[in-house]
């Protein structure tokens, strides 16, 4: 199953996962990551592993677009570019999102 097939099946899940597992207003995708993959730890090791390299960044770029594509489904908007660390310590740039519902 792809990510965003998985994700489509878990709307509501992430959902909640925005509305509710993450505290601040605006937040961003590094930290949706960061929720969505201790939720859902298994499916989400089974997608890292489906590439042999560059593995979280595809998965997690996978996720982001998810998020890009169905903003108005999980209630949030668009705030553009902000920096922070992905899952390796390292800042880089994502979006960041905030809930509008």
């Amino acid at each position: 199953m792809s990510v965003h097939d998985f994700m489509k099946d878990h709307i509501l899940e992430c959902y909640e996962i925005i509305h509710t597992d993450i505290k601040d207003n605006t937040f961003d995708s590094h930290q949706f990551i960061q929720h969505f993959s201790k939720k859902f730890e298994a499916e989400y090791v089974g997608f890292l592993s489906q590439y042999q390299t560059n593995c979280f960044m595809t998965v997690n770029a996978q996720i982001a677009q998810f998020l890009e594509n169905h903003k108005t489904d999980l209630g949030i908007i668009d705030r553009g570019k902000t920096s922070s660390q992905d899952v390796f310590g390292n800042s880089t740039p994502n979006e960041s999102w905030e809930k509008v519902n």
